[in-house]
């Protein structure tokens, strides 16, 4: 550490060396998603029915992909975690039909593409390195494994009025911090 605090922006390369050695290969198989929905939501564990697709309003929702866009931030800022796009939260597996439907490119790549572009627009490109995404096919139905590592530094949700919020993974949930929590929290996850 002392040699890596020799290095411009030593932060973000302590974090990338964590991530050597735990391995974090960001691809998970179908018996660890199995063991993953066994398990339910948790610490490091989200579930997601769809990206964008509002099933009770039957329309495409901003509100669905800012409650996608939260839990990413909220792993970001705690020790990162999984999200899994496609399963109910009682884990059952519905698949990603109803997003590919209401999007330009109607497949795997197309939703990538659009989960990428929100990552980029609300959170920054600085942090989509800290974001992996990858497909598996559970029951006959794609479910979008989205794997996320703790970030060097805060990551906030940038709202359509460009005001910022701080999330943070809590027990089985992401709760939203106010400023001064957040603050808080800053100075002691980030020393």
């Amino acid at each position: 550490v002392t040699k890596l605090r020799n290095v411009g922006n030593f932060e973000e390369y302590l974090h990338i060396v964590k991530q050597a050695v735990q391995g974090a290969s960001g691809h998970l198989r179908t018996k660890d998603i199995t063991m993953l929905l066994e398990h339910g939501e948790g610490l490091f564990v989200e579930l997601k029915e769809t990206l964008r697709y509002d099933v009770r309003k039957g329309e495409v929702s901003k509100e669905m992909e800012k409650m996608v866009l939260k839990s990413i931030v909220g792993f970001l800022n705690a020790e990162g975690g999984t999200l899994l796009i496609g399963v109910s939260d009682g884990g059952v597996v519905v698949g990603l039909d109803n997003d590919y439907k209401n999007l330009p490119k109607k497949n795997r790549d197309g939703l990538e593409n659009h989960l990428s572009m929100l990552i980029k627009t609300s959170i920054g490109l600085t942090f989509a390195k800290y974001v992996g995404v990858a497909f598996e096919a559970i029951e006959g139905k794609d479910v979008c494994i989205v794997s996320v590592t703790e970030s060097h530094k805060p990551a906030y949700l940038r709202n359509g009025d460009q005001t910022e919020e701080f999330f943070v993974r809590v027990g089985n949930s992401t709760q939203p911090f106010h400023m001064s929590d957040a603050e808080d929290y800053i100075k002691t996850h980030w020393k």
